[in-house]
């Protein structure tokens, strides 16, 4: 199964590993992701989150470059997390806003779930109002 993570699934991991690291702390798990680690499932994210992980980081942590992109690096190695390029065609989106209404959500929420569906993968977050919009959008969610 190929499994694409929205930002929420694992920002938790980084929250709590940019304080591990900053106190020279052992990086450590979320049970969110020993959860996924469980799963017989390829894990995927997008260039997508992860510009909005350094823009949480940044703004939430004032983390630097150096230490995001360790965090990265660490993330997708430990738990083998492919970054998959966002490449839309913007009329895809725009079909799509024409046929459901996001209400309350975002463009950037339909580029997550575009890149998914763009990719095969079924769909993990956390957002329940993202998941209701699963039948409308023909993606399969966890």
């Amino acid at each position: 199964m190929k499994l694409y993570l929205d930002t929420n699934v694992f920002l938790g991991w980084f929250k709590k590993n940019i304080v591990n690291i900053r106190e020279d702390k052992p990086i450590s798990d979320t049970k969110t992701m020993i959860k996924l680690k469980s799963f017989d499932a390829t894990l995927y994210t997008s260039e997508l989150s992860m510009i909005e992980t350094v823009n949480y980081l940044k703004g939430s942590f004032s983390a630097r470059k150096e230490e995001i992109d360790l965090l990265w690096n660490i993330l997708t190695d430990l738990y083998y997390v492919r970054i998959i390029p966002v490449q839309t065609k913007w009329e895809s989106i725009k079909n799509i806003v024409s046929k459901v209404s996001i209400k309350g959500k975002s463009i950037v929420d339909l580029l997550h779930l575009e890149t998914a569906k763009k990719n095969k993968c079924k769909f993990a977050t956390f957002d329940k109002e993202l998941k209701k919009l699963s039948w409308r959008y023909d993606i399969s969610f966890l």
